[in-house]
């Protein structure tokens, strides 16, 4: 099975928005998590009105994402990207 990191524009300024170092960190985190057979295990699910969402934590970051399965290739659809106390 094959996983694919998207990104909403929104992940895309958020992500130019921020330093070259985190960014290269996190999208460095979110390939490797992509490369691994299943990475919602290293993900967690969000809770109440953002139940249909997860999560990714690197460092004080998170990485806000929605699954969507399509057959071989599954999409990780990433909305939001900042730092833990601003992104929720």
């Amino acid at each position: 099975m094959i996983w694919i990191a998207k990104y909403s524009q929104d992940a895309e300024k958020d992500l130019s928005e921020l330093g070259l170092v985190e960014t290269d960190r996190i999208l460095s985190k979110v390939e490797s998590y992509c490369c691994s057979d299943n990475p919602l295990v290293f993900a967690k699910r969000l809770q109440g009105q953002l139940r249909d969402f997860y999560r990714f934590r690197v460092g004080n970051y998170r990485v806000i994402f929605q699954h969507l399965a399509g057959g071989e290739v599954q999409i990780l659809s990433v909305i939001k990207v900042g730092l833990r106390k601003d992104v929720y």
